[in-house]
């Protein structure tokens, strides 16, 4: 048993004497024997054994405690003794109970990164005197103590590192080893590749990577050698030589004496910019004059800019000599945003085609053109106008309530989906009266507004909207 264990034990013993033998009155003892003297681990027992009795045969279970054992030997014992004259004792054979020390390590660290080289501290304690033996194997090299001491200090020479093993000896005898060990600490050194995100094919770029160590290498690799391939690999450097048009991954893989790896990759558009949407989005593909549209795109991966532009498909309206008269204005863009832009489409009816093209150094990626056809002012043509509807109307003075809604006029033949109602909202209500005082204005983005507390004086107003296509569209509402 350990040193601090406890352990329960059954036996069974056996009482022989011949049959003609009076022992009288007895008493039973187990217990530890440490020397001649017995230590009770169980109650004693009283016995009788008269004539015509050859004994007794007997199970007990009892609890042996480390305290209770010496190192240098304690015996489990059985022994009866007389309690009256001639007082004598029997006892049964000794079982040995061996009681081994408990033994514990602790070193100054238990992980470091590869190639250090800062000695460590291992120890080890037992709970009795005790040698020790390590056996510290080829990795690892002696800065103080020795190999039969109770500490060692150890320094690191070689990678990966081997595990210590340390045998005690008590009382002349091996005891079981222990291993000790210094496990690596993650390969935790920055990464990251340097270099352009971009090439023209046919092109060379030089890319490099911190190593993090004079001792580390590097392996470069790259996702696609049909668009590029890797040329002079020189230290920490690489060159990356664009043979064709897409995206292409490098990856730099850094590689320590201990075999850990930690990797980083780039990637690089190779020619033209990638489009991944050819589509530009928003707006109706019909609106009306003094209108605007917000047109946005998705970002191609790789441009370094954008240009924008309306062109004319069939609407004209210059004057004489190609001159453009007063009061009429085409189309015309402003910014809305990253990858967005508000076209204003002026007053000349007609079709235009919205053209969006991405660009770098290397090339240019075209968008597909919108087209969009802009109507005369009141409708002027268009085959889905939007009207305002003010309910209820007339509206009794002191009411206060109105709700405001878009709604579609029926048209023959019925409107496309372009001009459906998810999306086309309010984003701004005014109340004028007959002398163009405001009366209200408000904020809203809904389709049907209802508002409340007005009060409204009899009489004649106007409820005019701003729709989020641009659209003003206006409805009289009387008061009675």
């Amino acid at each position: 048993m350990e040193d601090g264990e406890s352990k329960i034990v059954t036996f069974k013993f056996t009482v022989s004497k011949p049959n003609n033998l009076t022992l009288g009155n007895c008493k039973l003892r187990i217990g530890i024997k440490n020397g001649n003297s017995l230590l009770d681990i169980y109650p004693i027992e009283s016995i009788y054994y008269g004539p015509n009795n050859d004994g007794s045969q007997a199970t007990r279970q009892v609890t042996i405690h480390d305290y209770d054992v010496n190192y240098t030997g304690s015996y489990l014992s059985v022994q009866l003794e007389q309690i009256d004259s001639p007082f004598l004792k029997y006892e049964s054979n000794l079982i040995p109970i061996i009681k081994t020390p408990v033994y514990t390590t602790t070193q100054d660290l238990s992980s470091i990164n590869c190639g250090n080289t800062t000695p460590i501290k291992f120890t080890i304690t037992s709970s009795a005197t005790s040698t020790y033996t390590w056996n510290i194997g080829s990795s690892w090299a002696i800065n103080a103590g020795s190999i039969n001491s109770n500490t060692v200090t150890l320094t690191p020479i070689a990678y990966p590192l081997n595990n210590i093993y340390v045998t005690p000896k008590f009382n002349g005898n091996d005891q079981p080893a222990k291993i000790l060990s210094v496990t690596l600490a993650p390969f935790n050194t920055f990464v990251s590749i340097v270099g352009n995100a971009t090439g023209c094919s046919g092109s060379s770029s030089s890319y490099s990577v911190n190593l993090g160590g004079s001792s580390n290498t590097v392996e470069w690799t790259v996702s696609n050698p049909s668009l590029a391939t890797l040329n002079t690999t020189t230290g920490s450097n690489v060159i990356v030589t664009a043979i064709g048009n897409g995206t292409v991954t490098l990856t730099a893989t850094v590689r320590n004496a201990c075999n850990q790896t930690k990797s980083s990759t780039k990637n690089i558009l190779i020619g033209q910019p990638t489009l991944p949407n050819y589509n530009i989005q928003g707006g109706n593909d019909n609106v009306s004059t003094n209108s605007y549209s917000i047109l946005t795109i998705q970002a191609a991966n790789g441009a370094t800019s954008y240009a924008w532009e309306v062109l004319s498909v069939n609407a004209n309206c210059d004057g004489p000599g190609g001159l453009t008269p007063p009061g009429v204005y085409y189309p015309t863009i402003t910014d809305n945003g990253y990858n967005s832009k508000k076209v204003t489409w002026g007053n000349c009816p007609g079709e235009y085609r919205v053209r969006c093209v991405a660009s770098n150094s290397c090339a240019s990626a075209y968008y597909s053109d919108k087209r969009v056809t802009v109507f005369g002012a009141g409708g002027g043509g268009n085959p889905c106008p939007h009207a305002l509807a003010v309910s209820p109307n007339p509206n009794r003075k002191g009411d206060g309530t109105i709700t405001v809604n878009i709604i579609q006029p029926p048209v023959d033949p019925p409107c496309d989906n372009n001009f459906s109602f998810s999306k086309i909202s309010i984003e701004n209500i005014t109340i004028y009266d007959l002398e163009s005082k405001v009366i209200f204005e408000g904020k809203f983005n809904s389709n049907e507004v209802v508002l409340n507390n007005l009060k409204l004086q009899k009489g004649l107003y106007v409820v005019r909207a701003t729709t989020n296509e641009g659209e003003i569209l206006q409805e009289k509402l009387m008061v009675e």
